[in-house]
């Protein structure tokens, strides 16, 4: 029994079968995955920046005039061309001043003789002929007076009257002259009462100052308007105005007349190209950012007001950029990498990331060229791992 026992207990000091020898290092398996190469290609150089939308125009028609809303001819969503009618007010009370005004300029025309003061000669005025045709005939007389008179035929005091007659025609003449200029000015006055009241009249149409649509409205019919009143809402949408702030490391990248591209997240898939028209001279003091600001054509209407967009404009191109497949960068904390092979070790290096390039990224870091990188089974590595590339 004793040497059962022994032989029991030295069987159990012995060597465990698939034991690793002592001394000696675990051996993990190669970590199957799949590579491709850092290349390179011309890619352009872009600066992107996000902003909004908003109307080039934002108008409230307003009234110039002061009566009752006849009809409201538009409403909200419409489209309207500039020059359109959108509200017609009562215009009886304008129609009568206007009658009344014409009336008022006629008659003080009819006075000068003329049918148009624009063709007014004073000396024509009928009441001026006939003192300027006195006038002519008392100098006559004076003058023939003064040579009878020279030659001893009249008297003195003939002469006297003669003189007199004539200086009384000078006088008359004169004062016509200065009757007609009076009566001149009177109807340019009434004129400009007749014009008056034919603007009021017109203005009993309210009209759209531009091309857009309807955006809202203040009236009905029946309502009471006051000068200066708002009736409608106007917004023209085409082109729209796009505004947003560039970074002042970018700022001298961007320049007034390039071309921009938009992006809406209401619209996934779009892009929308237009120019850029305006950059602010100074940076805001917050963001350290310059307001840049672009016109976007919107003849179809597709873009809105207040929609929220991402812009993009080509700054240049770089003719050599390192891209890496986007299925080969591991993000992690904030950290981008990726996994190079060399040989059958997988090493970790930190890179930024640029533009996107169809399924590719533009990178920069410790990486060239060439050099072979992790697209599948990064998730097992870690800096050092040992791995097997499968074969294509």
């Amino acid at each position: 029994m004793l040497l059962i026992i022994l032989s029991l207990l030295s069987g159990c000091g012995g060597k465990k079968p698939g034991a690793a020898a002592p001394g000696k290092p675990k051996v993990e398996a190669p970590v199957p995955v799949d590579t491709a190469s850092i290349t390179t290609q011309p890619v352009a150089r872009t600066v992107d920046f996000v902003g909004s939308l908003s109307a080039q125009d934002d108008v409230a028609v307003a009234s110039n005039v002061e009566a009752p809303v006849a009809r409201v001819l538009v409403d909200m969503g419409d489209r309207v061309a500039k020059g359109q009618v959108l509200v017609k007010l009562d215009d009886e009370e304008y129609r009568i001043k206007l009658d009344l005004a014409k009336a008022a300029f006629y008659e003080a025309v009819s006075k000068l003789g003329v049918e148009d003061e624009k063709d007014l000669v004073i000396d024509k005025v009928s009441y001026v002929r006939k003192a300027k045709a006195e006038l002519d005939d008392k100098e006559r007389g004076y003058n023939r007076m003064k040579e009878l008179e020279s030659k001893g035929y009249v008297s003195k005091s003939q002469l006297d009257e003669a003189q007199s007659a004539y200086d009384v025609s000078k006088a008359t003449y004169a004062s016509q002259i200065e009757a007609g200029r009076s009566l001149y000015a009177t109807v340019k006055t009434k004129r400009a009462q007749m014009e008056l009241a034919q603007k009021q009249m017109r203005d009993t149409e309210v009209r759209a100052p531009m091309s857009g649509f309807v955006s809202g409205r203040s009236v009905d019919a029946g309502d009471y308007v006051k000068a200066g009143g708002e009736v409608i809402k106007l917004v023209d949408v085409d082109p729209l105005r796009f505004r947003g702030e560039v970074p002042e490391v970018n700022a001298a990248e961007v320049r007034s007349g390039q071309e921009v591209t938009v992006r809406l997240s209401a619209s996934p898939g779009k892009e929308y190209k237009g120019r850029i028209t305006r950059i602010s001279p100074s940076s805001n003091p917050k963001s350290r950012a310059f307001m840049v600001e672009a016109l976007i054509p919107n003849s179809k209407g597709e873009l809105k007001p207040g929609y929220f967009a991402e812009a993009s404009v080509l700054s240049g191109v770089d003719p050599s950029a390192l891209t890496a497949p986007s299925t080969a960068l591991v993000m992690y904390a904030g950290v981008t990498k990726v996994f190079v092979v060399v040989g059958n070790k997988a090493f970790e290096k930190v890179v930024t990331t640029g533009a996107r390039v169809g399924d590719s990224r533009v990178i920069k870091g410790d990486v060239k060229a060439g050099d072979t990188v992790v697209v599948t089974g990064s998730s097992k590595l870690y800096d050092g791992r040992t791995v097997e590339a499968r074969k294509k």
